[in-house]
């Protein structure tokens, strides 16, 4: 009877320990983005310095909207202009293979139908929860941080 409750406590134990795992597996990630997203806050560090700037108020006026069939849309909200395109999940690994990490990166591309120019977003090591989308990208000489919330 002892031996039986032990196993079954090891069993619950290993159960409830295999469902703690913090990595977002591609399919939550993939779930927690759809939807639209305001920008709250975008930051800026020029490569080479430690201070970041805020640049939200380049930002603040557009909306993200992400569908479940992985199409996208950015709606400026001062010109009424809206850039549609599609956006997945890309997920990769880094580090050996003792100590691999999990990486997934948002990345989306949109159009401007009036030029016909697209544009390529990479959100690298993106992470959503039910309300907030955080991410960062490289470009322009140094790392933009995002930080989105759910409409």
């Amino acid at each position: 009877m002892k031996t039986s409750r032990i196993v079954i406590s090891f069993a619950v134990l290993a159960l409830l320990m295999s469902s703690c795992n913090k990595s977002i597996s591609y399919e939550s990630l993939h779930e927690k983005v759809i939807g639209s997203w305001s920008v709250a806050e975008v930051t800026f560090r020029q490569e080479g310095t430690m201070q970041r700037k805020d640049v939200t108020e380049n930002w603040d006026q557009y909306t993200f909207t992400f569908n479940y069939d992985e199409t996208c849309n950015i709606h400026d909200s001062d010109t009424g202009i809206d850039y549609p395109g599609y956006w997945y999940i890309d997920q990769y690994w880094t580090g050996s293979d003792d100590d691999a990490e999990r990486k997934q990166d948002l990345v989306f591309q949109v159009f401007d139908l009036n030029s016909e120019n697209d544009r390529t977003f990479r959100w690298k090591e993106a992470y959503a929860n039910n309300r907030k989308l955080q991410a960062r990208e490289t470009k322009n000489d140094g790392v933009y941080k995002f930080k989105l919330m759910k409409n």
